[in-house]
């Protein structure tokens, strides 16, 4: 069946540690508005795709694209530290760029997890190197990129979509600003969220403020069936 997780009406504001997030992820597509330390924002990251990656059946592997090398990176030394994940960092070079489908197959056989910057990865959707289906779970790292013809935005554009069989990709969007530019008003921010809202098929959440200040309100039940 297909995953209904349509754009809020408007944007929920949660409070806590990013422990707090972790349920609500595998539940629901997500798009988190996280500020503080890179660390802990990767080691979240990484903690749903392991999850994802437990709850899901066959071979399906977790995918994180960051913006760029240097971020991708950071990515996989955090995921090299975490035990029994098998991880790999993919980025463009003369090798990596000549692949084609049975070299991407083999590359992917051996690995759990694969953190690769969005233009290669495109690349090798575009060519039919890459099913986007071998994946239960991805992660955008700064997806206030996900804007005209960004990567991120011509990999959701051209290549998600739902199977209608009950597979699906788990969504996690990361960012510490919702916009790019400066926006004249809360109201003109509001449309840029939900804009991204509906081309990341997942709904905004703000971390940041106290639980006090925003436990009363409740995250919305997911329609969808978990990674």
């Amino acid at each position: 069946s297909t995953l209904d997780v349509g754009p809020s009406s408007a944007l929920l504001r949660v409070g806590a540690t990013l422990g707090t997030f972790s349920d609500h992820c595998m539940g629901a597509n997500t798009i988190l508005n996280l500020s503080g330390c890179a660390d802990d924002r990767i080691r979240f990251a990484v903690e749903v795709c392991v999850r994802c990656l437990d709850a899901a059946s066959g071979t399906c592997k977790a995918l994180i694209l960051a913006p760029t090398v240097p971020v991708a990176r950071q990515f996989h030394a955090i995921a090299q530290l975490r035990d029994g994940l098998t991880a790999s960092c993919v980025f463009g070079n003369a090798y990596v760029d000549s692949w084609t489908q049975p070299e991407w197959a083999r590359h992917l056989n051996a690995i759990a997890l694969l953190v690769t910057t969005p233009q290669l990865f495109l690349d090798a959707l575009s060519a039919g190197h890459v099913d986007l289906r071998a994946f239960c779970v991805l992660v955008i790292d700064e997806c206030h990129h996900c804007r005209g013809q960004h990567p991120f935005a011509m990999l959701f554009k051209e290549h998600f979509s739902w199977t209608g069989s009950g597979e699906h990709i788990r969504v996690l969007g990361l960012s510490s600003k919702m916009t790019k530019r400066q926006v004249k008003n809360a109201s003109e921010r509001q449309q840029a969220i939900q804009q991204l809202e509906r081309l990341m098929a997942s709904q905004v959440l703000e971390a940041g403020r106290s639980v006090q200040d925003n436990c009363a309100q409740s995250l919305p039940a997911s329609s969808g069936t978990n990674c």
